[in-house]
This record gives structure tokens, sequence and C-alpha cells, in this order.
């Protein structure tokens, strides 16, 4: 349990950052700047002061009086309501997703979470339907997915997608979480968030904290430093799929964002939340079953904001669930934010009938518009784009369809666009089908496409252009370091994988009788029973290896077990080279990299630029020789990044953000079997102290009693 002194601890922490300054002998009355708050722009690698004021007399010296008025230092609880001296009145869910308004106080956003076990289609549904596409607090218990009654699953406040985090730059985000699904320990991620100062609560089993028990409480405290569209979820075993994940948005004042003047609307509800979606349990297929019904780990179907429908096979109808439903005003422009959260092996493309997508941020870092008519995600992936409402008004299918992996299985699923004043029925167009789907036209970031310029029809990630200036570093023409990080999977064989003694790690991706494991510059990675961040000093450290220093138990072994941790100097340019040695066709391998967001240099193909280690130095440069760009200058930051099949990324960042943080395949199984890694930024002295009380955990081995 998360103790009082903790929360004190980094609240006040907060405080301090904050730095707030009342000098009333020097304030302006209608113009007092009562403090400020840093907001971090990855494009720039910049930290950028915000002022925050009181403008009117009356409200000035009431602030002054605040002992009169009940305020208080930070309270050892806290609660929605309360009066707090340097932040207001804190505030709940409702409250903090507000308009954000420049000069404006940041608040305070506390939320109440309880997870535990949940089934769908059960009676809460026959007492409310759920109304809105990203609800905020639980107005309705009901969850309906595809109409296939699945139990099992894990939910925050018994809601599918769980409640959204919506807050302004600035703000202080306080979870309590309360784990109350016995035999399951877990951890929240907030992903895209960047931490910087609150490196305790990024959320990774072993990593930054321990696993919280069930039973008990923990308490998460971050900063909205970073704008744009996010999400959170589990990143303890299968969890997120179980349906352990919801959705982040961090805004800020309209008239400072770079696109501002292309859209009208940025409704709360604008939020289009992907998952796929399984009608048995995820443990089934993990690691894999040899043979029989539920070979792999493919998805029976994807959901659109928690809601879709299914064709039953046995008899040839679609469940009687409703689809989701976007509702749209005649000539506005409305601003979505598409938060792709699959966890199987399968992408997803994305369009609405007869409407252009014109994509302005990835990953919550604007962008240069750019108009396509499909969009293709893969795992962990944001985007958001506008959309012109200037069709005929009436009902239009929005269509999703898995690709990759699941091109044989045909999965399809549908929402409704919907314009005010239209009949609530379906679109008059005939539903389409996987084979007959919406016209693509013109797609981004289609599976395996590297854009060479043969086909004009296909844009990259790496052909998007950041909407601010980048850090001149990030475009010299060599980094401080470079790490090649080459990946493949390892066959066992019967004989490795079941040899009497041994207990390796695998999945079973095909149905086969063995397994695979995947490699990463030759390790698979094993985290220690205790966090690196909190309690490196009792992982022993013959336990922790990386590509150029193995441990000695990996001598002569085919498959080396460690845990694998990059070192890196605080502030240095580095330049990551992610090149696929598997080479398995139709599979791409979206890698996340926690705590930063990362400049996409390049996207290629092995066929075309051949990397080996010997050449890996001027690896960009023969990038370039053969693809030529236009975003050289303004490289695209993202946090997710697929790799495509047979091919390559090269990213790169400053690592001005000290602490340990994982980069990690974000396909569940392959993280599960140890592809993944640890980025060490720094040293212990670049971080905050670990707050008093920190939960602690590892192994119990007393000594045997004579």
């Amino acid at each position: 349990m998360i103790t009082n002194k903790l929360i004190i601890s980094f609240l006040l922490f907060s405080l301090t950052e904050i730095a707030l300054s009342f000098k009333q002998s020097s304030f302006n009355p209608k113009k007092f700047k009562v403090g400020t708050f840093k907001s971090y722009s990855r494009s720039g690698g910049l930290w950028k002061t915000n002022n925050f004021y009181k403008e009117i007399e009356a409200e000035i010296n009431s602030r002054l009086s605040n002992e009169e008025d009940g305020y208080t230092d930070m309270p050892e609880e806290i609660e929605v309501g309360q009066k707090v001296r340097g932040w207001g009145i804190v505030a709940g869910p409702e409250e903090c997703a507000r308009e954000c308004v420049a000069g404006a106080r940041p608040r305070i956003c506390y939320y109440d979470w309880t997870v535990q076990y949940y089934n769908t289609n059960n009676g809460a549904c026959d007492l409310c339907v759920p109304k809105t596409n990203s609800s905020i607090t639980s107005d309705c218990q009901c969850i309906y997915g595809d109409g296939y009654n699945v139990s099992g699953m894990l939910t925050v406040n018994r809601m599918f997608p769980g409640p959204s985090i919506q807050v302004c730059l600035g703000d202080l985000v306080v979870v309590n979480l309360k784990n109350m699904a016995d035999g399951q320990d877990m951890t929240i991620h907030w992903h895209g968030i960047y931490q910087m100062n609150y490196q305790h609560y990024d959320g990774v089993p072993f990593v930054t904290q321990c696993p919280i028990q069930s039973g008990t409480s923990f308490r998460y405290i971050w900063r909205a430093q970073n704008i744009g569209t996010h999400w959170w979820h589990s990143h303890a075993g299968l969890q997120q799929a179980k349906l352990l994940e919801g959705a982040i948005v961090i805004r800020q004042p309209k008239e400072a964002d770079y696109n501002h003047k292309l859209y009208d609307c940025d409704n709360f509800d604008n939020i289009i939340f992907l998952n796929d979606w399984m009608h048995s349990l995820a443990d089934e297929h993990f690691p894999g079953t040899t043979g029989g019904s539920r070979i792999g780990q493919r998805p029976d179907n994807i959901l659109i904001d928690g809601q879709g429908q299914w064709l039953n096979p046995a008899t040839g109808q679609f469940t009687n669930t409703p689809l989701a439903v976007i509702n749209v005003e005649p000539g506005v422009r409305y601003r979505f934010r598409l938060i792709n959260t699959i966890s199987w092996d399968c992408p997803l493309q994305f369009s609405i009938q007869s409407h252009n997508l014109t994509i302005i941020a990835s990953d919550g870092e604007n962008v240069k518009p750019v108009v396509v008519n499909t969009i293709t995600s893969f795992a962990a992936e944001r985007y958001d784009f506008i959309l012109n409402a200037d069709q005929k008004p009436g009902n239009y299918w929005v269509e999703v369809r898995l690709i990759g992996f699941c091109f044989d299985q045909e999965i399809i699923q549908f929402g409704i666009l919907r314009y005010s004043g239209s009949q609530l029925t379906e679109p008059k167009l005939a539903r389409p089908t996987y084979n007959n789907p919406i016209a693509t036209g013109i797609t981004f970031n289609n599976i395996g496409e590297v854009c060479d310029g043969s086909n004009p029809k296909e844009i990259c990630v790496k052909n998007l252009e950041s909407a601010d200036p980048v850090d001149p570093r990030i475009l010299a023409e060599k980094t401080d370091v470079q790490f090649f990080l080459p990946f493949t999977f390892h066959d066992y064989t019967k004989d490795e994988l079941f040899e009497p003694g041994t207990y390796q790690h695998y999945m079973v991706p095909n149905g086969s009788p063995t397994g695979v494991v995947p490699l990463i510059n030759g390790i698979t990675n094993r985290l220690a029973t205790s966090p690196l961040l909190t309690q490196v000093e009792n992982i022993p450290p013959s336990e922790i290896c990386d590509g150029t220093k193995k441990p000695q138990h990996c001598e002569n072994k085919t498959v080396c077990e460690c845990t694998h941790v990059l070192q890196i100097a605080l502030n240095s340019s580095v330049e990551f080279v992610i090149y696929d040695n598997d080479r398995t066709a139709n599979l791409s391998h979206p890698f996340h990299l926690h705590g930063y967001g990362f400049h996409v240099m390049a996207q290629g193909s092995q066929d075309k630029v051949k990397l080996t280690p010997k050449n890996i130095h001027k690896a960009l440069q023969l990038d370039r020789q053969k693809y030529k760009l236009n975003s050289y200058s303004r490289p695209p930051v993202k946090d997710s990044l697929a790799v495509p099949p047979n091919g390559y990324t090269i990213i790169r960042f400053i690592a001005d953000n000290p602490g340990y943080w994982f980069y990690h395949c974000h396909i569940l199984p392959h993280l599960m079997v140890g592809m993944s890694l640890v980025v060490h930024v720094g040293g212990p002295s670049d971080v905050p102290p670990t707050p008093p009380g920190f939960p602690t955990c590892g192994n119990f081995q007393p000594r045997i009693p004579k």
C-alpha cells in the first residue's frame, strides 16, 4: 500500500516545480502572474515556460487570504472539492475535461479507479446504454463488445474503453488505482507521457516499480507536460488484451496549436478507440496451442469505441449490438483522435466513406497537414486527423479492416458517421465487405510499403514533416552514440526446448510442436526481480548485459537470456538502427520507446539498401542515396514505429530525460517472451530521489537454519 508520506512528497515536489511567486508589491490588478509551469516539445527538444495569471482584483485578494477561505497545504489524502494552496480546488474528471485557456491556472485532476474482473452483455445492459464514444466517468456499466458473451476481462470502473483522462497542458494528474482483481498483479503505463521528473510513475514492472499486488492500491502522479493524443494500458502480462486500457488527451489553448486554423471543433467525444477482440480468454492464446482450433494469436474481431457486430458463421446473421456512431454537423471541420490499441499481430486500416482524412499529428506531436483517404496503423500508434463534414447530409460508413497476418480471416468492422437530422439507420450504401471495401485511395503507412516514389498513392511515416523546427543535433551527419539493433526469432528444436531441467521462455505462433523466442542483438530480455530504477543495487551485475557484453551463463548458447540494458550518457544524441533479420512476410514489428519521442530518419527495404555491422556507421547516408525525401530538415516525431517486413528503420533522439526507459515490440506475445530492452540514460543523481515508502520487491532466499 502506498504511504501518505509518498503522496505528500510528490505533490509537494510538484508545487516546487510550479515555483509559485506571490509578490504583492509588484502585481498588476488586471493581470497578476500567479506562477509558471513547463511544457515540452520533443521536435525541438525544448522546454517552454508557461505563465498563468489571475485577472480580477477581487480574485487576487481572495487568493492572498486563502487561509481564511479554507485553503490548506497539500493534505495527506485528497478528494475532489478540496481547496489546496497553490492549486485551487481539486478537480474531478469531468471538470478537468475543459476548454484550455491561455494563462489559466493548472489543476490537480483526481481519478479514482477500481480494477476488477467483468463480463459483457450482463444485466447492466438492461438498465442503460453507454452514452459517449470516450466516457470520462462511468455513466453506464454496460459493455456490449460485439455481442458475443465474454467473461474474465479486466476493467477500470466497469468501463470499456476505460475512463479517459482529458486534461490541459500543465495539469497534475493523480490516479488512485485500487487493484481488486484477485490473483492479478499489475501496473499502468501512461503511453506517450514523457514523465520528465516523474520517472517513478512510468508504470513498467521491474523497470520503474514493483507490480501492484491484488487487494492493494497505488497512487500514480504525473504532470501533463506534452500535448497530444495518448493512451494508458496495463503493462503486465496479457492484461492489455483483457481490456485494461483507455484514452489520454492533453490539450493546449487552441490558438497555440500549429494546425488550429484547419478545424472548428475538438470535442471530448471525438476519440476513435480501436482494439482487437477475442471471443476467448487471451490466456488461451499464450504461449499458443499445438494444433487445435485456437492456433496462434489472431483475434476474432475488432471494435470501434468498444462497440461492433459479429457475423455468426452458424446463422449468417450479425449480432444486434449497436455500432459506434460519430455525430457531425454539416459544414463543420472536426479534429478526431485515432488510437490503435491492438494487442496481437495484425495492423489495421481505417477509412470513412466519401470523406478525406487530413493528418495533423502523430503520436501526440504536430505534423504539417497531409490529406489521405486511408490510414494504416500499427499497435500503439495514434493519428489526429481533420474531417470536413462537407458531404450531403446522411449516414456514411466508418470502416476498419485487420490486415497483415489477418488477411485470410477477412475481419472487418463498421461504425456510422451521422450528419445531424439524418435518419437513425445504416447508410444507404450496402455494407462493404472485406474484399470489396470502401475505396482506399491515397493510403498512409501501408504494411510493407517503404515509399520509394514508385506509387504516388502511398505515403509513409517518413514522408511526414514535423510542424516545429528540429534540434540541429538530430540533423547532424553523425550522432554521439549509435546502436545497431538487428532482431530475429530463434526456432527451438524439440531437444532444445524440452531438455529436462531447463525452462526457456517461448511462444507458439503457428501451431507447431515447439516454439520460438525473439532476439534483439542476440539477446532475449529477461527483467530482474527488482526495479532497475529503485533497486538496482539488489540486482547482481552478472544479470545485466548488452550486445557487446553478455554474461558467462550465455557462453556457447544460441539464446542468451539476461537483463538487456543500453547505457547512454545524459544529453547525448542517439541513433538506433532497427533491422529485421527475421523477414517474415506481412509481419511488421511496432517498437515503442518509453520516456521519449524519436525522429523518424529513415524507413527502407533490405532488398534496396543492404545494412551490415560493417557499414552501419553510414546507414543514413546509404538510405538517402536510395530514397529521396523532402522531410530531411523536419523529420517527424513518434514514440511507436513499425519496422517493415524485411526492412529497417533509423531513428534519432536527444537523451535529455534521465532514467530507465523500456523499448519493446508492442505485440503482446512478443513482449512477453523478451522482445525488448532497457535504455538507461544518465546516472542515479540525475533523477528525482525515490519517494519515501515506495514499494520494494525481490527474491526471498533466507539462509537454511542449522
